[in-house]
């Protein structure tokens, strides 16, 4: 056989490289399981690599025995989980160790493997993402990267290094290295498109933004059952409820909540409802009893299975970032709290992309952060709206999550490109090519 004919014919060799991966429910991790899923299903022969499930908390999951590599079959993919060190506090020497011990055991073996036709690499960024690049390249394999958070500027903006030192320009060569290689760069705003256009001098053909998404029905907000969850907490019926729903670390920015929050202590009708897990849980629970917030309901560990209660249980939800954070980062909770059709109060730059976002779907409210006067003046406008406006600004949210944040809208686009970097010279499945 013409070799040519049999590489058309026979199933496209994908390799999906991903640093969380489900049953971690991360949107990120969501979203790499969706398309070894999906391209499993399209005929594809498709090799996961992904380290053992540990996220948010940084611990191993239940029943879960790390070894160097364990293979199993999932959905109709190879799944090969890979060793790395975990990173239960969110230390930078913790960080760097899992990252930079994932990124070898991932690229040995994809080195050592059967060549793939095309990597799809959702990995940490900077030294992993270079590894899996460092093998592209070695073995001549088109390469699309997903950038989750542009580095090493969100460590500067953390103050974990500065701005102008010698290891800040060091880890920025790296990544244009790395973006570089890629025959394609998924960003998820417009923002990291201009850093990765203009920074780095990838070429604007090669850069496409396309937002992490949602299941449209992995979260169904049922009004009875979110009520009777608010009461086991001890909130009262006729309580408006401010969430908070995800990881409580250093660029959370879940700090300015509580802060903002003992500013509006004089209304008893106001909660606060802070549900999750991190680094920076317990300093945040001292710092609410240490400003007197006395309606401040934690609640931790926050499990998948609960999601829709959680956020349903919430009048408004929040989505507070620190300093110049939501430049250089999108936080996927944003696919939470409008997928649960509840407005939003977003602690973000008026120029970013969740501004952006905010504004474009009418569902919410916009805030300087870390700006606790102007965040608590946020929750008084908030409680002070009509239900039915509330429900109008929650409809408006969902609906835009459907158009532009969920599976079925982003999924085909990252599919796409991906059969675009294989030049397989072979048609994509049905509902791929409509987005050539």
């Amino acid at each position: 056989m013409n070799p040519e004919t049999e590489s058309s014919s026979r199933p496209l060799r994908v390799a999906v490289v991903s640093a969380v991966f489900p049953p971690e429910f991360t949107y990120s991790a969501r979203t790499s399981g969706n398309v070894a899923e999906q391209l499993a299903a399209d005929g594809q022969a498709v090799t996961v690599y992904a380290s053992f499930p540990s996220k948010p908390a940084g611990r191993l999951f239940p029943g879960v025995r790390r070894t160097l590599y364990a293979t199993t079959r999932e959905r109709g993919y190879k799944l090969i989980r890979c060793f790395s060190f975990l990173a239960p506090e969110s230390r930078i020497l913790s960080r760097f160790a899992e990252n930079i011990s994932f990124g070898l055991t991932s690229a040995a073996r994809l080195l050592l493997d059967r060549k793939p036709d095309v990597i799809y690499s959702n990995t940490w960024p900077i030294f992993a993402t270079a590894m899996v690049a460092a093998v592209a390249r070695l073995r001549r394999i088109p390469l699309l990267i997903s950038v989750q958070d542009v580095y090493p500027e969100c460590l500067s903006i953390q103050g974990r290094i500065s701005e102008g030192s010698l290891v800040a320009r060091v880890l920025r060569r790296i990544d244009r290295w790395n973006a570089h290689a890629a025959k394609e760069l998924i960003v998820l705003s417009d923002r990291f498109r201009e850093v990765y256009q203009h920074n780095r001098d990838v070429p604007a053909s090669r850069l496409h933004v396309i937002q992490n998404w949602g299941e449209r029905s992995s979260i169904v907000i049922d009004e009875v059952a979110s009520r009777a969850w608010r009461r086991s907490k001890g909130i009262p019926e006729n309580a408006f409820v401010l969430g908070y729903a995800g990881n409580i670390g250093p660029a959370a920015g879940v700090e300015g909540l509580v802060e903002a929050f003992a500013r509006v202590q004089d209304r008893e009708d106001l909660y606060m409802l802070i549900a999750g897990s991190g680094a920076r849980l317990e300093s945040v629970q001292a710092m609410a009893r240490r400003l007197g917030c006395a309606r401040t309901i934690f609640h931790t560990p926050w499990r998948e299975e609960e999601t829709s209660l959680v956020l349903g249980s919430a009048d408004v939800l929040l989505l507070p970032t620190i300093g110049t954070q939501s430049l250089v980062s999108v936080p996927s909770k944003i696919i939470s709290c409008f997928l649960a059709s509840r407005p939003v109060i977003a602690s973000v730059l008026p120029q970013s992309e969740v501004a952006l976002i905010v504004r474009e779907a009418s569902a919410g409210w916009v805030v300087d952060p870390e700006n606790a006067v102007a965040l608590a003046e946020a929750f008084r406008r908030a409680a002070a709206t009509g239900r039915d406006e509330l429900k109008k600004m929650g409809e408006l949210a969902r609906a835009y999550a459907a158009q532009n944040l969920s599976r079925e809208s982003n999924l085909p686009r990252v599919l796409h490109l991906l059969y675009l970097a294989a030049q397989a010279g072979r048609p994509a499945p049905a509902g791929v090519e409509e987005y050539q």
